[in-house]
């Protein structure tokens, strides 16, 4: 049996809601750059009114490492097991594509409607099935923020090969982590862009930080956090005042060690009772998924709504700022309670253990008729 499940492991019982939180505002900061960055497009206001939520994407690198975090504390027990890795694949599935999936139809059914809401790339049979499965694409042409869901599939992927064989799973981690660190020197293009992106480094770190949190390796947690703050908005003013890009390495790297250093660091103080959080960035971050699946669309139309009204009535463009990221914020929430929750009551449990449990019965049953049609006592 594999080391991980020692008894110097302690998981955590119930939900750390620092990790909630964490989510819900990457989320929102997602949809304040996409605010920015959708009016500063040509064909709307030509700039962005509020530079400073050019930095807001870094909301997915703290995704990324929160996604390492989480899910190697959810399996930590779980490694070699006999049916961990259906177990995982299912958990990941009813969280991502059912969802995925409804937002995806309601945008194919939107762009036949109106199309010019399409962007302007082609949308081949090929490009509906990969948003369709996530598979790896060059470009988006459906759901702009799809693109991080197919690098959360390569890590689900790679996860689940640790579950199935650990060893084989740490030599493919190695193996793609030495890669990785290649392509950073010598910049291939796609494919290789795609695989061997630093974002991958995000959820190592997560991870990391998870073997620790786990191991009771609690060092200095305000210190850390504090560290890990400054250090993720320095990332942030860096790319808003000194222009570097947010896709630069070195950026990437800075936001990862920054977002693992808050996570790690608010995850021990509230074990020990140091943090509590108000019941908003709770549902915030129980809708994050949401509203970082609708949020773009409904960016999209405010952004185009917000324009039409400026050629009509001249106002500063930064007071239409706030109001598009409370409208789709709404509309994020809405969509969690009204539809996503239900799919995943819907989806609750495991699928094959009640089509066993059906099997079973129905040959419990099948076996009661032969046994009775043979028994005298019910002949007729």
């Amino acid at each position: 049996m594999h080391r991980l499940s020692e008894s110097t492991a302690t998981i955590p019982r119930r939900r750390l809601s620092s990790l909630q939180v964490g989510r819900g505002l990457a989320a929102l900061a997602v949809v304040a750059f996409h605010v920015n960055d959708t009016m500063a497009k040509s064909k709307y206001f030509g700039h962005g009114p509020a530079g400073i939520f050019r930095a807001g994407d870094s909301g997915v690198n703290y995704f990324f490492v929160l996604s390492g975090f989480v899910i190697l504390i959810a399996h930590w027990s779980d490694f070699q097991k006999g049916d961990a890795v259906s177990l995982f694949a299912w958990k990941r599935f009813r969280r991502i594509y059912p969802l995925l999936w409804f937002v995806l139809v309601c945008l194919c059914a939107l762009f036949i409607v109106v199309p010019s809401l399409r962007s302007d790339a082609q949308v081949g049979f090929g490009a509906v099935v990969s948003a369709f499965l996530t598979l790896p694409a060059k470009h988006e042409v459906f759901l702009f923020v799809e693109w991080t869901l197919r690098h959360e599939l390569l890590f689900y992927i790679a996860f689940a090969i640790a579950l199935w064989r650990l060893r084989v799973g740490v030599l493919i981690a190695i193996i793609w982590t030495t890669l990785s660190v290649v392509q950073m020197v010598t910049d291939w293009p796609y494919p290789a862009s795609f695989f061997l992106t630093p974002f991958h480094f995000l959820f190592a770190f997560g991870m990391i930080a998870a073997i620790a949190y786990i191991r009771n390796i609690h060092v200095a947690p305000v210190s850390i956090l504090i560290t890990g703050a400054v250090g993720f908005a320095a990332c942030w003013l860096l790319v808003v005042f000194a222009d570097i890009p947010s896709g630069s390495a070195s950026i990437i790297i800075g936001r990862g060690v920054g977002a693992v250093l808050i996570v790690y660091g608010s995850a021990v103080l509230e074990s020990r009772g140091a943090l509590k959080f108000p019941r908003s960035l709770l549902v915030l971050g129980d809708a994050s998924y949401a509203l970082y699946l609708v949020h773009f669309p409904v960016v999209s139309v405010l952004t185009k709504i917000a324009f039409y009204v400026h050629q009509r009535i001249a106002y500063p463009p930064v007071l239409a700022v706030p109001i598009m990221i409370t409208i789709a914020t709404v509309v994020g929430v809405g969509a969690h309670f009204s539809i996503e929750k239900p799919m995943l009551s819907r989806l609750n449990g495991r699928p094959w253990r009640a089509s066993r449990r059906v099997a079973s019965k129905r040959q419990c049953e099948l076996a009661h008729t032969s046994c009775s049609s043979t028994n005298p006592e019910h002949r007729g």
